[in-house]
Formats: C-alpha cells, sequence, structure tokens
C-alpha cells in the first residue's frame, strides 16, 4: 500500500433522494463545520464516529473513509452497501493528478435480448427482488482504493465496523422514516426481518442488531475481495440466485473489475471542476450546466433570487436533456463527452430563450448580497443532490473524511429508494447483503 498525504472525501447517497419524499428534507441539512485537520463527516453520526476512532488509531483518510463507507451499510442501508455500487474522484497531491474509478454495479452477463424485453415490460420485476440485481461492485471499489493509498491494515479499520454490526445500532429517526416508505420491503421475508418488528419498521432507539451482516464484514477482512466475489460469501450470493430466478452467477462475480480512468473537467469563472467521465450521468449535468451558466454575469444575482433560480433551472433542464439523449456505458457506446461539455456548446444556447421568464421578478427570498463564485458552485451542486462543492469541499447527506493531500470524492448508490431489494439468506450463514439493480441496458448503470 502507498502511504500518502492525504485529503479525501467519500459521498454516500441515493440515486434519487433529491426527488423522493419528506423524511431527508431536514429544516436545515446543510450545516458548514470548519476545521483545520481531520474530518469526518456522514449523515450518520455512529458511522462517522467510526472514522474518527479510525483517524485516532494513526489511519489516513482513505482509511476513515472506506470504514465509513463499509460502516454505512449498517447505519445507512439506503445508500451506503455492499451490493450497490459507484464513483470516485482521488486526487494525489504528491503527483497533482485525478484519478476517476468506476465501481458501478453493472449487468450480469447472461441476460439474453428476451430477458432485456421481459424485465421492460414488467416493472416490479425489475425494479425488486433477484432479477433486478445487478453485479454489485462497491466492496471492489472500497477495497482496491484502499489497497492502493491506505495506511493501516484492512483488518484493523474493519475491526470497529464489525462491532458495530455486532453489538447493533439505535436505529435513528432518519433510518426509521426511511423504511416505513419503503414499502418493497415486505416483498422479501428477510429484508422484513431486519427492518420490521411485530408487523411494523423498527421504532427509533431500538437496538437493531445484524450478526449476518458482520459475519460477511469478517470474511472481508479476512480475505479481502476474494470473500465477496469468488469465496464465502460469492457462493451464497450464487446459491440464492438459482433458488430465486436471480441472473447473477459466479463467473459475473469473479470477472467484475472496478474501472481507473482519466476525470472529465471544466472550468468555471476560472476555478477547475472535475467530475467522473461516463457512465456517471450527473457529473457531465453539472459540467454542461456550469459552462452555460458562466456565459451569464450574475455577479449581481443574489443566491435565491427568481433571476438566479431561473437561470440556474434552464441550465440544469440542457444538461439533463442532453444526458437523456447521450449518457451510455463507454465500453458499449461512443458517449460524445468532449462535445456535451465544450465550452463552444454552451455558447450556443440561446440567451433570450435561457433569460425569458413570465416571472421575472426581485428576489423572492431574503438573501446577504451577491452571490460568490463558490455560493455558485454550492446552489448547482446542490441542486443536483450532490452535496456542496466549497473551494474546502464539503458535503451534505454525505461521508468526508480528510487529511491533507489526496482529495478523493467517491458516490455510491442504491438505485432507488432505501435500495432494499433481496438480503441474501439461502442458509446457515447467510450474508446480509442488500442487493440493487442495474439500468436497463448492457455493462453499467449510471447515475451521479
Amino acid at each position: 500500500m502507498i502511504h500518502k498525504n492525504t485529503f479525501f472525501s467519500l459521498l454516500f447517497l441515493s440515486l434519487n433522494s433529491w426527488a423522493q419524499v419528506s423524511y431527508i428534507d431536514y429544516p436545515s441539512p446543510f450545516h458548514p463545520t470548519i476545521g483545520s485537520s481531520g474530518m469526518v463527516v456522514s449523515q450518520n453520526q455512529a458511522s462517522s464516529d467510526i472514522g474518527v476512532e479510525i483517524l485516532n488509531m494513526g489511519g489516513n483518510a482513505v482509511d476513515a473513509a472506506v470504514a465509513v463507507g463499509f460502516s454505512l451499510a449498517t447505519t445507512l442501508p439506503r445508500a451506503g452497501n455492499l451490493g450497490g455500487g459507484g464513483f470516485m474522484l482521488v486526487y494525489l497531491s504528491d503527483e497533482q493528478k485525478t484519478i476517476a474509478v468506476d465501481f458501478r454495479s453493472a449487468a450480469p452477463k447472461n441476460l439474453s435480448n428476451n430477458d432485456f424485453l421481459f424485465l421492460k415490460d414488467n416493472y416490479d420485476q425489475r425494479r425488486y427482488g433477484y432479477k433486478a440485481s445487478g453485479v454489485p461492485g462497491t466492496v471492489a471499489g472500497l477495497l482496491q482504493t484502499h489497497d492502493r493509498y491506505g495506511k493501516l491494515p484492512l483488518k484493523k479499520i474493519l475491526q470497529p465496523v464489525i462491532k458495530q454490526a455486532s453489538k447493533g445500532i439505535l436505529v435513528s429517526y432518519d433510518l426509521n422514516q426511511a423504511i416505513g416508505s419503503a414499502d418493497q420491503i415486505n416483498l422479501d421475508k428477510e429484508s422484513k426481518n431486519i427492518y420490521y418488528q411485530d408487523g411494523s419498521p423498527v421504532k427509533e432507539h431500538f437496538l437493531m442488531k445484524r450478526p449476518y451482516l458482520a459475519w460477511t464484514f469478517r470474511e472481508i477482512a479476512k480475505n479481502g475481495e476474494e470473500a465477496f466475489y469468488t469465496g464465502s460469501i460469492a457462493k451464497k450470493i450464487v446459491k440464492a440466485m438459482k433458488q430465486n430466478g436471480g441472473y447473477i452467477n459466479a463467473k459475473d462475480l469473479k470477472d467484475y473489475k472496478p474501472r481507473f480512468a482519466e476525470p472529465i473537467q471544466t472550468t468555471y469563472r476560472n476555478h477547475k471542476v472535475l467530475a467522473h467521465p461516463p457512465p456517471a450521468g450527473g457529473a457531465a449535468v453539472l459540467l454542461e450546466g456550469l459552462n452555460i451558466l458562466e456565459n451569464f454575469s450574475t455577479n449581481e444575482l443574489t443566491p435565491n433570487s427568481a433571476n438566479f433560480l431561473h437561470l440556474f433551472a434552464e441550465a440544469l433542464q440542457r444538461g439533463h436533456m442532453d444526458r437523456s439523449r447521450f449518457m451510455g456505458d463507454p465500453e458499449f457506446y461512443d458517449v460524445p463527452i468532449e462535445k456535451i461539455i465544450s465550452k463552444e456548446i454552451s455558447k450556443k444556447n440561446d440567451p433570450l430563450t435561457i433569460t425569458r421568464s413570465t416571472t421575472w421578478t426581485e428576489s423572492w427570498m431574503a438573501s446577504p448580497g451577491p452571490v460568490t463564485v463558490a455560493e455558485h458552485l454550492n446552489l448547482f451542486i446542490k441542486g443536483l443532490g450532490m452535496g456542496t462543492a466549497d473551494i474546502v469541499p464539503g458535503v451534505s447527506g454525505g461521508t468526508i473524511a480528510f487529511i491533507t493531500g489526496i482529495y478523493h470524492s467517491l458516490l455510491t448508490a442504491i438505485s432507488s429508494i432505501n435500495g432494499i431489494k433481496v438480503v441474501q439468506k439461502p442458509f446457515g450463514n447467510p450474508s446480509g447483503v442488500v442487493h440493487t439493480h442495474p439500468r436497463l441496458w448492457p455493462g453499467r448503470g449510471q447515475f451521479g
């Protein structure tokens, strides 16, 4: 493992979390915090505490963030889970180099054209259950990142995670509400056994123990990727898939590999903005939207004025239109990403069309003054549901662990609210792994 100074931020969120239900719409979800050394931020205090514990052990930010990532499988199952996937951006300050890591869940390779047509025409089958499950990438992504850039041994950083799952967590208000909003839990016996008590979602402050998930963590701590993709856990996943008509087989798991690539980038008023390349879709929306917004004089616009919000919405709309038209897995389709995020294309958007409004009024919300470039970036990324983009990065509803040196942004997701599809319990020693679904095309799904 390479020991480097690190500046590492880790973001876990649900794919559609910004467009779903009110339990994550707190009165003030963004809480700026200033620090001068290490910091760990997540949507669950118990997981954040584990990150701090890792830093206090002498671990670097990668160690802390990976531990928090595994912990969130216990504390935030709708977004941080071993059966999901995601993207990373890693900045190595010593090398002044940024690396993009794609560990999005993939479609099983044995899917036929008839299978795709069946899933296309059967909504519940493609959203819930064993047929909906994609080949998970989270474990490979976290472990390979830790192997390259972490400092402490994997066994050491997973010890508090194992202890947390074994001894249990006190159910938070957030988790209680998330479970109650996810009716699909009732479709799977093991999911219901874990997340329900006496026919209702586990109550706030209830001590919820996860012994099967703790067993999975122990196997990963002992045997690393092998345990999950070819060993003890893989065998349970494959057996459960066979018993329940799922598509994932042993070869799918064995062949899964994260991808390491260069990020896409643009500048916004002389500030460089890096994002994950395709198949990440929201990243391209962000960069295209910023390119469009840069063509307008926004210095005098307050952050929540009708004028600014209108520009903001129109810029995002155009980014999402191109995402719908052009985005896909670059291993199967030549995504014209350079054209999508080019400055030249952004200048072709008609200013009259973008600025025309039937309600062009003064600001409808009090604001302290003109919006700064950093505030523009923050508002823009918050609007995408992707946290914040301060000059010193911060993430709402996500996880940050950082120490000077590497900037790392990791986004993982469960593909729908709460993300619970099936929990593997094929026999004696179940894994407790929540599985998720890929998008309905070959290769890897896109989000973020």
